[in-house]
Formats: structure tokens, C-alpha cells, sequence
């Protein structure tokens, strides 16, 4: 998120097993650097994620919430089981 901020991107793209994914004016650029592991959105979602949130997306495969980060942002949130493993997008709201 503190990246999405710096560069003034509109979401970044969290896929297990692949390097994150900046969008910047709609052009989707991979972060140099290691894959995300497996599991680490499935983390990062249990940090950020109200509890009923976390439910909806245990029971529905999907989620969506909106995450303030401290006074740089909110971030619209969205969650997905595909394949068996967590896909985040995380979305620049304001």
C-alpha cells in the first residue's frame, strides 16, 4: 500500500507464487523482486480484514471492504479463492 501511495498507482495485485503487480494509469507493471508465498495474502487479509469480513469470504469465496491506511489512503479491498489460494486487489479509493 505504501508503494501504491509513493507512485501514485491505483491498486496493486497480490497473486501467490508471483512478484505483486503495480497498476499505474492502467498499465499493469510486475514489481522486480521474490513471489509473493504461498499463504502471505491469505496473512496479509487476516491483518487487514474485519472479522465478518473474513467469514463472508470463508463462506462466499469473496470479499470486498474498504481499509484506511493511516491518513495516506483508503484502499478498497477485494478477496478471491481461485485455484484454492487467495488473490488480493487492493484498490485506491482516495
Amino acid at each position: 500500500m505504501q508503494l501504491v501511495v509513493a507512485e501514485r498507482a491505483e491498486a496493486v495485485h497480490l497473486h501467490p507464487s508471483k512478484a505483486p503487480v503495480l497498476e499505474v494509469q492502467r498499465v499493469l507493471h510486475r514489481i522486480e523482486g521474490p513471489p509473493l508465498a504461498v499463504g502471505e495474502t491469505d496473512a496479509l487479509l487476516r491483518v487487514i480484514a474485519p472479522p465478518d469480513d473474513l467469514s463472508e469470504l470463508r463462506t462466499n469465496g469473496i470479499t470486498c471492504f474498504y481499509f484506511h491506511f493511516g491518513e495516506a489512503a483508503v484502499f478498497q479491498v477485494m478477496g478471491f479463492r481461485e485455484d484454492g489460494h487467495l488473490r488480493l486487489e487492493l484498490r485506491r479509493f482516495r
